[in-house]
């Protein structure tokens, strides 16, 4: 239950709903930790359903998470944090058959956040996540091409990111 809690933001709604129906019961401090973090859930709930508001934790063109997201963000970026094993765990195939990447055709990964444990120097990299920092610095790959086109989980980027990944792809094919 509390790892698929993790996979922000479909999962967020029950988190919204216990922070908000947990401020009706606490006392006034915890109360309004309680309903900050119950509606930063819901509207991450809102954008995902609505396929909008991916710039919403401020995600920059590198990768890198600002500072300020985690100050505004805590509630969703301390779910993540506590339940990252969890998923990785899931991801690497510990707790079922998923792989980290998988060789779609030769030369060719198709991967998640962890797909670094590989050890595998990607050329490029297309990062899908607006969730998650950048995670290859300091990696084989520090050096790979990298590009952002941000979406919420189990949701898409738009048509023009996804040519511009493509284009991106194709670049790192032909060299």
């Amino acid at each position: 239950f509390f790892g698929a809690l993790a996979m922000l933001p479909y999962h967020s709604l029950p988190l919204a709903v216990i922070g908000v129906s947990g401020a009706c019961f606490a006392s006034a401090p915890l109360a309004y930790v309680l309903l900050y973090a119950g509606v930063q859930y819901a509207v991450a709930f809102v954008c995902a359903m609505a396929t909008t508001g991916v710039g919403l934790l401020g995600k920059r063109e590198d990768g890198a998470m600002p500072l300020w997201s985690y100050a505004v963000f805590w509630p969703l970026h301390a779910a993540k944090a506590v339940f990252k094993s969890q998923i990785k765990n899931r991801l690497t195939g510990k707790t079922s058959s998923n792989p980290p990447a998988t060789e779609i055709i030769p030369g060719w990964w198709l991967g998640g956040r962890h797909a670094d444990d590989l050890n595998v120097p990607w050329v490029t990299i297309v990062d899908c996540c607006n969730e998650f920092p950048r995670f290859v610095y300091g990696s084989p790959s520090t050096s790979a091409t990298y590009l952002t086109c941000p979406s919420w989980d189990a949701t898409a980027c738009n048509a023009e990111e996804m040519h511009r990944a493509a284009q991106a792809l194709v670049r790192a094919a032909a060299t």
